[in-house]
């Protein structure tokens, strides 16, 4: 009884770890996508605005 008790603990110490390395990545992944997105609709921005203002 006391090794399946330990399995356990061992399992779910193993299994905390890799959900806080998933989220911790997931969260990296969607902030990265975020601020590239942001980085994207600049660089949008910022062309449409030169080329308005070299037509005029």
């Amino acid at each position: 009884m006391s090794q399946y008790v330990e399995f356990t603990w061992f399992a779910w110490l193993l299994i905390g770890w890799v959900s806080l390395i998933l989220l911790a990545t997931l969260y990296c992944l969607v902030s990265f996508c975020i601020k590239s997105l942001q980085y994207v609709g600049n660089q949008a921005v910022n062309y449409v605005r030169n080329t308005k203002t070299k037509t005029t």
